[in-house]
């Protein structure tokens, strides 16, 4: 797995303000109360996507909690499963998480080539590869609650609304370990 972004690197990107706030004038940077780095559970399959006599290889993880979250990751990150701590084990087998994975990529990118108004490409999956992939927290504070936000920690994006509920069943199943 490529290096992750450093503690005080992660501590500077979730310093921040939220970029949604950005927009509404709200610019105020509060920095976390604590951060954490975690390693979530994930499906990793390489797709050969074939588009007439073009060819893309691209990387996809689907998560191994909920099996709700999917995103395209970076084809040239060097990916490997390990053990790391604080680590979620997995909550879906592989032989269930291949179909679903190949499902959520067929339907992302036959909406795409519909908005496009092009034929679908034909594509190949590799088998799903079990990895852990590490994301950083940041806890705040907002008057009597708390909240948080995530960001990736090999890229330093930040995470948005749609992964919130795999974080939130990262912290449960965390904290029912404890």
């Amino acid at each position: 797995m490529n290096e992750e972004i450093s503690r005080d690197e992660a501590h500077r990107i979730l310093s921040r303000a939220p970029s949604f706030f950005n927009f509404l004038g709200r610019k105020k940077n509060t920095p976390p109360q604590n951060i954490e780095l975690i390693y979530l559970p994930f499906f990793l399959s390489r797709v050969s996507i074939e588009k007439g006599e073009k060819r893309q290889d691209v990387a996809v993880c689907l998560d191994g909690l909920t099996t709700e979250s999917f995103f395209f990751a970076r084809n040239d990150l060097d990916y490997r499963a390990g053990t790391y701590l604080p680590v979620c084990p997995f909550r879906v087998d592989a032989d269930k998480g291949q179909p679903v994975l190949e499902n959520r990529c067929r339907w992302v990118l036959i909406e795409q080539r519909l908005k496009q108004k092009k034929a679908a490409p034909r594509l190949e999956f590799s088998p799903v590869r079990e990895i852990f992939y590490p994301f950083w927290l940041g806890y705040f504070r907002k008057r009597d609650a708390y909240d948080f936000r995530a960001i990736d920690a090999l890229s330093g994006q930040e995470m948005g609304l749609k992964m919130r509920p795999l974080f939130l069943a990262a912290l449960r199943i965390l904290d029912s370990q404890e």
